[in-house]
């Protein structure tokens, strides 16, 4: 299963990997700054505009939190600041060629990171405890975003790539499956516990993603949905959960394919939590 469990999450075996990295052009390193574009702000990267780096959210403000350099990259960590259900999200956006720049998934615990640092070829940002909000770590290496404390299922399901089940041999969607089983939080099969989870809306995105993601898969589309049942009906989690699943489907910056898996994952469910009201 080369790579296919890369980072001990089961999920990320559902996921695209990301291609080979091009070396910047050498000499002064470009600039990145917020600049106007229509009616909303943007970043300007050197020659370059990155529109709309959150997708489909839209946000008030844009603000360049840090540049650093990663190997032959440059990053930038920038932070989005919104709505009042999630004040604040983050991206981080990397310079590959003088020509190509990528962003990151979006992601974050809704408050504000503390100071980032490069460490064991990564990009570390933390998220110290709030009121209402515990802390969190994440790591971006190679164009991809990771949770360092969410449960398993959670960790790297909000990628844009989601790989179909077609490309994926029938013993590794067995494996994977086996790991879903055995590492899939069992308070979210318990609705009393559901009731006192505590999942930030980026988190419960994650979630829901990778088992969409997952349900696709033909050795997983009766087990997935079916341990994914208490949470969609769960009147705590379930509205936010189907909120996420449309959020996704729609988002712009989501793969095409996993769109489509997220709304097929919202019918079923869907089915699933309105048999269960009526048995």
């Amino acid at each position: 299963m080369r790579g296919m469990l890369g980072w001990g999450v089961a999920l990320g075996v559902a996921l695209a990997a990301t291609g080979g990295v091009a070396a910047p052009r050498r000499g002064a390193p470009p600039r990145a700054q917020v600049v106007n574009a229509g009616s909303e702000q943007a970043v300007r990267v050197g020659a370059t505009t990155v529109s709309r780096p959150f997708g489909a959210t839209l946000v008030d403000a844009l603000t360049i939190v840090g540049s650093y350099r990663l190997g032959d990259e440059r990053l930038w960590l920038i932070r989005g600041d919104g709505e009042a259900s999630c004040p604040h999200r983050y991206v981080v956006i990397r310079r590959r060629s003088a020509e190509e720049i990528e962003t990151s998934t979006p992601f974050g615990t809704c408050g504000i990171a503390a100071p980032a640092r490069v460490a064991r070829g990564a990009l570390l940002i933390a998220f110290p405890a709030a009121a209402t909000i515990g802390a969190a770590r994440y790591a971006y290496r190679g164009g991809e975003v990771r949770s360092l404390d969410a449960p398993t299922a959670a960790q790297r399901a909000a990628m844009p790539g989601c790989m179909p089940g077609m490309a994926v041999s029938a013993a590794d969607q067995t494996a994977a499956l086996a790991a879903f089983e055995a590492r899939y939080p069992a308070a979210y099969g318990d609705a009393k516990r559901l009731r006192a989870a505590a999942l930030t809306p980026p988190a419960l995105r994650e979630l829901v993603a990778g088992l969409a993601c997952l349900a696709s898969w033909p050795a997983a589309q009766d087990v997935v949905p079916r341990r994914a049942a208490p949470l969609f009906a769960s009147k705590r989690w379930g509205s936010a959960a189907f909120a996420a699943l449309d959020d996704i489907a729609q988002d712009r910056a989501s793969s095409p394919h996993l769109a489509a898996v997220a709304r097929a994952f919202a019918a079923e469910m869907r089915y699933r939590v309105d048999r269960r009201s009526t048995i």
